[in-house]
C-alpha cells in the first residue's frame, strides 16, 4: 500500500499486455481518471512508457525467463530514463511482479495499484474532486481479492474495497470465498469451472457490482458472468469510477482524438 496513503505528484502509467491489447474499455477509462486527476490538480502528471513491452509475467510462466529479464529490464530502463518513482497499475500480476521485482524496488520505485491510488484519494479528502456522482441509492459492491494482490503483494483488499464502496454511494457486502482465485491462474475448461463458482459467489451477495483491479480477473470474469446471465457486473475499477463523471463522453471524444 502506498505508504502514508500518499497521492503522488507525478506517475507512470504502466499500460501492461491485457489492459492495453484486450480491455480497451478500461485502458481508456484509466486515461479518463489521470486526465482528471491532472485538470483537478490531484496530481501533477503523468506519461507512459514509449515501447512499454510486458511486464515479463508471460514469460515467466512459459519457463522464458531469458526474455522475461529483457523484457523486465527494458521497461525498468525506460522508467529510469523518464526519472519519475511512482508506477501505476491497473494489473494486479503487473503490480506484483514488476513491483515486488529487486531491481524495480533497488531503482527507488514504488508500484501503485489503482485501488491504492484511490484510497489514498479518499483518505486525503481528493476523491470527490474525481467523480461528479455516486451510485444509485441502494447500490452493492462486493470485491474479488486478486491473488496476486492480497496474496503475493499483500494488499489489504477487504479495507480498500470498504472504503471505496463508501466513497461512491454504496454497501459493501463480502461475496463468500472472496480470496478464491478467479479463474486466470488456470486454462481451459477448468479456468471457466474456478470462474463460475467465483460468479455464483457474486450473485450470493446479491451485489450489484464487482469492480477489479486486476486485468487479467477482468479478463475472465467479465466473460463468465455474461455468458452465466450473472446480476453482478464484473468490470474494471477504471470503468466504474470513470462513469460517474458527468462530462464522460466528452471526455472519451477528447482522447480519441
Amino acid at each position: 500500500m502506498a505508504e502514508k496513503f500518499e497521492i503522488p505528484e507525478r506517475l507512470i502509467f504502466f499500460e501492461g499486455c491485457t489492459t492495453s491489447r484486450l480491455l480497451k474499455e478500461m485502458r481508456l477509462a484509466t486515461y479518463v481518471i489521470l486526465e482528471r486527476a491532472v485538470e483537478k490538480g490531484i496530481i501533477r502528471e503523468y506519461t507512459v512508457l514509449p515501447n512499454e513491452r510486458c511486464c515479463g509475467y508471460a514469460s515467466m510462466v512459459m519457463g522464458d525467463f531469458e526474455n522475461q529479464n529483457k523484457c523486465l529490464i527494458f521497461n525498468l530502463d525506460q522508467m529510469t530514463r523518464l526519472g519519475i518513482k511512482d508506477v501505476f497499475f491497473t494489473c494486479g500480476a503487473c503490480t506484483h511482479f514488476m513491483g515486488d521485482s529487486p531491481e524495480f524496488r533497488a531503482r527507488g520505485f514504488r508500484p501503485i495499484n489503482i485501488m491504492e491510488f484511490l484510497y489514498a484519494l479518499i483518505k486525503n479528502e481528493q476523491f470527490d474532486k474525481l467523480v461528479d456522482r455516486k451510485l444509485p441509492k441502494g447500490s452493492k459492491i462486493t470485491g474479488h481479492y486478486s491473488c496476486h494482490l492480497r496474496r503475493l503483494s499483500g494488499i489489504k483488499m477487504d479495507e480498500l474495497y470498504r472504503e471505496i464502496a463508501n466513497a461512491l454511494g454504496a454497501e459493501y457486502v463480502e461475496m463468500p470465498e472472496a480470496t478464491d482465485c478467479c479463474g486466470a491462474g488456470s486454462e481451459g475448461k477448468v479456468a471457466i469451472e474456478i470462474a463460475k463458482r467465483k460468479v455464483e459467489n457474486a450473485d450470493k451477495a446479491d451485489a450489484d457490482i464487482c469492480p477489479l483491479a486486476c486485468a487479467g480477473c477482468e479478463a475472465i470474469l467479465s466473460i463468465v458472468s455474461k455468458q452465466v446471465k450473472s446480476k453482478t457486473k464484473f468490470t474494471s475499477l477504471s470503468t466504474l469510477i470513470a462513469s460517474c463523471m458527468t462530462d464522460l463522453d466528452k471526455r472519451i471524444e477528447k482522447l480519441n482524438e
